[in-house]
């Protein structure tokens, strides 16, 4: 593997590890937002819309490691 193939495949490496890692801090959070919705004060957005924020956030995120995942370059081996 050349240089620059192998630079290219780390540094997809390091996106995909955060793109994941984007996921699961979404997913976490859409999770805590429809757990605790119902507890939700008055002053507070409605729960429609906070968990409709959460899981926009969470399609973004899956959309995103989609994305890197299309960008994959040949891998080693």
């Amino acid at each position: 593997m050349r240089d620059d193939e192998k630079k290219r495949w780390q540094q997809w490496q390091r996106e995909h590890e955060a793109a994941v890692e984007a996921l699961r801090k979404a997913e976490e959070g859409y999770q805590r937002v429809s757990a605790g919705s119902g507890f939700l004060s008055g002053d507070d957005p409605s729960p429609v819309e906070v968990q409709r924020d959460a899981l926009n956030r969470l399609e973004e995120a899956r959309r995103r490691l989609d994305e890197v995942r299309q960008a994959r370059p040949d891998g080693p081996g």
